[in-house]
């Protein structure tokens, strides 16, 4: 056999077994997953279904409040950008869909997010592919962060669809942009639309996303130097337009959102000791606690990986390290999320620490080869297959931790949603119905979520008593078309004089 026939026989071999091994991890990815199809309701479903449908609208003279129908058409346009006071309105976008579809039925929405984590698994395979140019490095990125145990609300709560979408449009319109560049030109105005347009859906999906025009000029700049001014408009203008839609987006987001501007859980800290922390604590439960710096040990350990890559000098590495210091951004300076919210940002650190294994296993190859052949096919072997039986198992046994918690939320808000159903099989529409009491906390509005929700008619108006601005007033059941109470864990009807 000739030297060509071996290496073409050999890169068949690597090629199939990758391909084997991918088919694997979608076959344990599913494994671990499939059961978030039985997940019903989280409370957070219930606002952000509730929300999509109506806007609470807060009347301060009267201390009282009311839900105003959101059209339509107008959830559309805050999708396309006009207007500014919806927060993430392409996930509103998505509850709107399946809820007009399949009313307040949980299995669709859980089945569409499984689809969506799906094609978010290949898009993670095929960018780390074209970033690295290594199929390799790309499995080894899956192993990573591909399923991962801190994700777990994104696999079981419909709550978190924001940030599966915002990955889903973020690496998509990447992927695009990345294809586009393998002939080596930059993309047309047909290829730039497409990628701007996945952009501000990605933006409207959450606001992790407003990092891609910095991925996307980071990446040129790693590709080739720029050479002037004249590589803004030349390589570089995708990533530059982008900017400027980012720019807006920040600006309705910060003069326009009421809630980004009063939350206290959206206020920012902005100082190099909250991004500092911030970058610690994210990258310790992505890590299980194996690597838990404090804020100056994350700086050290940032220093190093900077330096690392300075070194090797290659552009994969590069990009990769730059996107780990920017994709923090929106998350590093209010106060920390849960894992989940690390999703997208944990890619950049999975594609460092890949590429960089690679690199360490083709350089001990070369130097091993010299005395043993196939080093390089058997080092690729032990380092896919090390990789794998240490952190698939780990994934798997972790993932299971809170699930619990999870699931005791969203089944107690199934067995409500049943005893509404079971003592009041139907309200006539535009009903009045008073809750006096309920099992939520008493300054929410997830009984009037639930009660709306469940007879799937957004002009039931509720009267809950436990709000504390109302506690003053009194409430007679004989007003009302039905009256609730809550007893022993149980929605009860109140009987009408």
């Amino acid at each position: 056999m000739s030297k060509d026939s071996a290496q073409s026989e050999s890169g068949l071999f690597r090629r199939a077994g990758l391909l084997l091994a991918s088919a694997g991890f979608f076959a344990y990815f599913l494994w671990f997953t499939l059961d978030g199809l039985t997940s019903w309701f989280s409370d957070d479903d219930l606002m952000n279904l509730h929300n999509s449908l109506a806007r609470i609208v807060l009347n301060d003279t009267r201390d009282d409040f009311y839900f105003r129908p959101l059209p339509a058409i107008e959830l559309a346009m805050q999708n396309a950008g006009i207007g500014s006071d919806l927060d993430r309105p392409m996930g509103l976008a998505f509850y709107r869909v399946f809820y007009a579809g399949w009313g307040f039925t949980a299995f669709p929405f859980r089945l569409a997010a499984l689809l969506l984590l799906s094609a978010n698994l290949w898009l993670l395979f095929q960018v780390a592919r074209r970033v690295s140019g290594s199929r390799e490095t790309a499995w080894l990125t899956m192993i990573l962060t591909g399923f991962h145990a801190s994700f777990a609300s994104l696999y079981f709560d419909t709550g978190m669809i924001y940030d599966i979408l915002a990955f889903f449009f973020y690496f998509g319109a990447l992927w695009l942009y990345l294809r586009a560049r393998e002939t080596g030109t930059p993309p047309g105005a047909w290829r730039i639309a497409q990628v701007l347009i996945l952009f501000v859906a990605a933006m409207n999906s959450k606001q992790i996303a407003i990092t891609l025009p910095i991925a996307i000029l980071l990446w040129e700049a790693a590709r080739e130097r720029p050479a002037g001014w004249r590589w803004l408009w030349g390589p570089g203008r995708t990533g530059v337009l982008a900017l400027a839609l980012a720019a807006a987006h920040a600006g309705r987001q910060f003069f326009g959102n009421e809630l980004m501007q009063s939350h206290v859980g959206y206020r920012p800290d902005v100082s190099l000791a909250a991004y500092l922390s911030s970058a610690a604590k994210y990258l310790s439960q992505w890590t299980y606690g194996a690597v838990d710096p404090g804020a100056a040990s994350m700086a050290g350990l940032l220093i190093a990986l900077l330096g690392i890559t300075a070194l090797l000098r290659r552009p994969p590495l590069l990009w990769a390290a730059g996107m780990i210091l920017v994709a923090i951004l929106p998350l590093a300076f209010i106060p920390p999320r849960g894992g989940y919210a690390f999703y997208l940002p944990a890619v950049f650190w999975a594609l460092w620490l890949a590429g960089f294994a690679v690199e360490l296993r083709r350089m001990a190859a070369s130097w091993i080869g010299r005395w043993i052949p196939h080093a390089a096919l058997a080092s690729q072997v032990l380092l896919l297959a090390g990789a794998a039986l240490w952190l698939l198992p780990a994934h798997a046994r972790l993932v299971r931790y809170p699930l619990a918690a999870i699931h005791e939320v969203q089944a107690a808000n199934h067995r409500y949603h049943d005893q509404l159903l079971g003592v009041l099989p139907r309200l006539p529409r535009g009903a009045k119905v008073l809750v006096r009491n309920d099992p939520y906390p008493e300054g929410g509005f997830d009984a009037s979520f639930l009660v709306r929700l469940t007879y799937e008619d957004m002009t039931i108006a509720v009267d809950r008593a436990r709000f504390p601005w109302l506690a003053k007033r009194e409430f007679h059941p004989r007003d009302y078309d039905a009256a609730l109470d809550f007893v022993d864990g149980r929605f009860v009807l109140i009987p009408r004089p």
